[in-house]
């Protein structure tokens, strides 16, 4: 979902400022934007930021260099989450569907760190 949201933005003129955990998976976005699908290359850009966003003084830091890099920040989307993909007929799906909500407080608070840092 984030990826198409940062695809969309960048086809649209947007210069995307997109954060994430993983590299890898930032690279692969930032790969999908520079190769469009269909005709026409992208208006926008997107610059890359390795980030928790979990982690409230790495978050307001990547938003200090997207900021120094692209200028004042227009519009913010929050789409933070996490997959952990199993089988729901297994016997660690109920670990798995439980996961996410044992450390919804550092989601909860990196969601607030967002909005106030910006």
């Amino acid at each position: 979902m984030g990826r198409s949201t940062v695809e969309l933005f960048v086809a649209e003129g947007a210069f995307v400022a997109a954060l994430d955990v993983s590299e890898r998976g930032l690279a692969e976005t930032v790969a999908a934007v520079e190769t469009p699908v269909g005709a026409g290359a992208p208006a926008g850009s997107v610059s890359p930021y390795v980030c928790d966003v979990a982690d409230a003084e790495a978050l307001v830091q990547a938003i200090d260099a997207a900021r120094a890099q692209l200028g004042p920040i227009d519009i913010l989307v929050n789409n933070a989450g996490v997959s952990i993909p199993t089988d729901i007929e297994g016997a660690g799906f109920e670990a798995a569907w439980n996961a996410p909500w044992r450390s919804t407080s550092p989601r909860t608070h990196g969601r607030s760190a967002r909005a106030s840092a910006i």
